[in-house]
């Protein structure tokens, strides 16, 4: 998998982070809607949106690399903000990785190994390897391990033919916390001129 993500020439997804959140008497889902696109050598856009339960609108956050420099725009700026922030690549993708639930990381990570920087999910402990079938996708290789420092219960789901990450599960904790599910809907080798031909700021836009 980590040498498909590696070599591919480009790749794109959309996908969902849902996680659990509150407690027992105050729980809900937390649902993160992501798009990632990707072309070597100098192109990447990473989108995601997410609301409050009882907001309206939703709040837009994007990474943006069109063979120049990176800049990170947010729908939620203050309106005096001149612009969007130029970032290094490595910080843009550390700043947005704990609000998007770490959605902004994961691909990334083993898309660009050498920019890219933290933990890969390719560096599970104690790994067990069989097969689960995903009712969208079919039969998956299912890694099963530990994340390295915290010990949490961490499954991928990859799927055989085209080795892409289509799911990720991270256990819930003991005391009822936690708990999340990322779904993945990837290709890679595609053309993605399309998608860097739009002004980035329009894709802020609410619908």
């Amino acid at each position: 998998m980590a040498r498909t993500y590696a070599r591919c020439a480009s790749y794109v997804d959309e996908g969902v982070v849902s996680r659990n959140l509150g407690s027992a008497d105050d729980a809900w889902i937390d649902d993160k809607f992501f798009a990632t696109a990707f072309e070597r050598p100098g192109r990447f856009r990473f989108l995601y949106r997410d609301r409050y339960p009882w907001a309206q609108s939703w709040k837009r956050s994007l990474i943006w690399r069109n063979n120049g420099p990176t800049r990170a725009f947010r729908s939620y700026a203050p309106p005096d903000r001149e612009g969007p922030d130029v970032e290094e690549f490595a910080r843009a993708i550390a700043g947005f990785t704990g609000v998007s639930a770490g959605s902004a990381h994961t691909v990334p990570r083993m898309l660009l190994p050498t920019e890219v920087t933290g933990w890969c999910i390719t560096e599970l402990e104690d790994v067990v390897l069989n097969e689960e079938a995903l009712d969208d996708v079919g039969p998956c290789f299912r890694v099963r391990g530990f994340h390295p420092r915290t010990g949490d219960g961490i499954a991928l789901y990859i799927q055989p033919d085209t080795m892409l990450l289509r799911r990720l599960t991270e256990d819930t904790k003991p005391d009822g916390s936690g708990g999340a599910t990322t779904t993945y809907t990837p290709s890679i080798n595609v053309d993605v001129t399309q998608l860097f031909s739009v002004k980035p700021e329009s894709l802020l836009i609410d619908d």
